[in-house]
């Protein structure tokens, strides 16, 4: 069955009478607003975009009129220009994030020019220009600190430039890692599944709400698993030009969150060409020995640390295709992963395994000797008796179960088990394994830029992440869990894909306008060991195993309490695999556009964000 699923800010193409009246309600709140003459807080597609404003005054500080202001990214050496009005001020909005010049030119007066604006998504850095009087061909460079309160905006964030996502301490190079360098951040206690969340992007509170309320946006759209909450892409760090954390206060633009708010923006192309490349090794010759495991090298590979290595290579490139033009950026990471890992548990003791294998009585006395469990003992009863009788349960006699009572498929799964290897002979912890598991990963960025027209931006990019997980079970056949990445028994094979593009456009010196497509797909098909096989009905489970083996295949998982004694608390031993495949398509398109308008020293903004996602199981790449 298809479930199509409707999140936030999702509107269905025939409005309901209740949503045409709320539309008017919004739509007579902005005429009265506007009809009040009210300076409303300007937001200006702040997801993509930065905006550079201020005043230009005479140097007795009256202001000066008409003045023209032209802004000019430095590394593409394309400008727009825009006037001031009739109080002196100007704005120019729709600015990609980068660092700009800012030069202001009037009859009469010296140009004046500002150096080195640095101009963030979702800020507005205030530049005021004083102008000298002279002739027009001489230019007075201005040295312009950066404000020590920021009153053009009331958001609380944090933000990070490329030299600080790339320099910072990162040990796995994860980029949500840096939502913690923000004040009232903090792990969850727990986190999603590496086999769900191959990308791995972490779970972090915001100011005390769970991680599904903090939003993750890419360029502008979307970037939140509408089931997980997690980010959907995991960029790598040498794609991103800006990572912005606001945790308070942040614009209506993003209302879909109520925790925090996460925004990055992918590098683009320079007149210059530029690149990097990286590559980051670890391996198991600098780790240390865990004592209670790895204390005698594995019959297997003769060591004592299981093989344990990650290689995290890749690079980046940007450049021209045009000059002053046309810009592309693309990137490439790459990770090839073993994981070495070890693990003490629980097996049947060797008596247990033998006679109750064999198809004669089952004996447990083992369970008995109170040497072998801390000076604690274990009776069996005889689960056919009535511990409501006068009699109550009946124990079996040296926990010894006669050969007719003896479960069959417990008895199969019994001798798939390995055999006790540590402990002398205890019943808990007497099994010591290890292994590893693979996890290999490759993604990519693409991104082009153009500007040809100075009232005309557009960009595009195209992110697609492949990722495939393996382990192999604890207790071989009997399975348990694995020696994969997170304890993982199996395989699993990811892809996510996502996609964002744009465009503003100057439609006259007070309307401007933006638009901006976005979609991401995600892909998972998870496997347990010999998920298509009949394993259940092999064990002697009738109908373990019904209909389509892909779904309904492989062992049954059966967890088993682990008794406590003087030196183990109690515990649990999960045996089996898992007996369905797990198998997930999810979609979701973006439809923005955004509309600004400058009335007088006033200005006013309003759009519309449609998103539909789409949840399948099954489905393909």
């Amino acid at each position: 069955m298809t479930d199509v699923r409707e999140i936030s800010q999702i509107y269905s193409p025939f409005p309901s009478p209740n949503q045409i009246f709320q539309v008017r309600r919004v739509l007579i709140a902005l005429v009265v607003l506007i009809l009040a003459g009210l300076n409303l807080p300007s937001a200006y597609s702040q997801a993509v975009y930065g905006t550079i404003f201020g005043t230009v005054t005479d140097p007795t500080g009256a202001v000066i009129p008409n003045a023209t202001i032209t802004v000019t990214d430095i590394s593409k050496n394309v400008s727009v220009t825009a006037k001031t009005n009739g109080s002196g001020d100007y704005r120019v909005q729709h600015l990609i994030p980068d660092v700009y010049r800012v030069q202001a030119t009037a009859t009469g007066f010296n140009a004046g020019t500002v150096e080195h604006v640095q101009v963030y998504a979702d800020t507005q850095p205030k530049v005021d220009i004083k102008l000298t009087a002279g002739a027009v061909t001489n230019t007075v460079h201005v040295t312009s600190a950066a404000p020590l309160l920021n009153t053009a905006r009331a958001d609380v964030s944090t933000i990070l430039n490329p030299r600080a996502l790339e320099n910072l301490p990162n040990l796995n190079r994860n980029f949500t890692s840096f939502e913690l360098l923000t004040p009232g951040t903090t792990y969850i206690g727990w986190n999603v599944g590496q086999s769900t969340n191959p990308q791995q992007s972490q779970q972090i509170e915001v100011n005390g709400q769970l991680p599904f309320a903090t939003g993750y946006q890419l360029d502008g759209t979307d970037n939140q698993d509408p089931i997980q909450g997690v980010a959907v892409i995991n960029p790598n760090l040498d794609a991103v030009s800006e990572m912005k954390v606001t945790s308070q206060n942040y614009d209506a633009e993003f209302g879909a969150a109520i925790g925090g708010m996460v925004t990055a923006q992918t590098k683009s192309g320079t007149n210059a060409f530029h690149g990097s490349a990286f590559e980051f090794r670890r391996s198991d010759a600098q780790q240390a020995r865990d004592p209670f495991t790895e204390y005698a090298p594995s019959a297997l590979t003769g060591k004592y640390i299981s093989p344990n290595e990650q290689n995290m290579f890749g690079g980046s490139i940007g450049g021209p295709i045009k000059k002053n033009g046309i810009f592309f950026f693309g990137d490439y990471q790459g990770v090839r992963q073993k994981t070495g890992s070890s693990v003490q548990t629980t097996v049947p003791t060797a008596l247990a395994h033998t006679t109750c294998t064999s198809g004669g009585n089952c004996n447990l006395s083992d369970y008995l000797n109170p040497a072998l469990q801390g000076g604690s003992t274990f009776q069996i009863f005889d689960p056919t008796t009535d511990p409501a009788s006068p009699a109550g349960r009946v124990p079996f006699a040296d926990n010894i179960i006669p050969a007719g009572d003896v479960s069959a498929p417990a008895a199969k799964l019994i001798s798939e088990m390995p055999m006790p290897n540590t402990g002398n002979g205890n019943i808990t912890n007497n099994y010591v394994a290890s292994g590893s598991g693979i996890f290999n990963t490759d993604q990519f960025d693409v991104r082009g830029d153009i500007q040809t027209k100075q009232n005309f931006h557009s960009f595009g990019r195209y992110t697609r992440f492949n990722s495939t997980l393996s382990g192999a079970p604890y207790f071989g056949a009997a399975g348990g869990g694995g020696f994969g990445a997170g304890g993982f028994a199996g395989t699993d094979n990811a892809v996510d894909q996502s996609v964002a593009a744009g465009g503003d456009y100057v439609v006259s010196p007070t309307w401007v306008t933006d638009f901006r497509f976005g979609w991401f797909r995600i892909y998972l098909d998870e496997n347990g060991p010999d998920y298509d096989q009949p394993l259940g009905n092999e064990l002697g489970i009738p109908n373990a195993n019904v209909g389509d083996l892909t779904l309904n295949g492989g062992l049954p998982q059966f967890q088993i309490d682990v008794p406590s004694n003087g030196s183990n608390n109690g515990s649990s031993a999960l045996y089996g695999t898992s007996a369905e495949q797990y198998l997930q398509t999810e979609n979701q398109f973006q439809v923005v556009d955004n509309w600004s308008h400058q009335l007088g020293n006033h200005s006013i903004e309003f759009g519309a964000d449609l998103r539909y996602a789409m949840n399948h199981p099954g489905g393909s790449q």
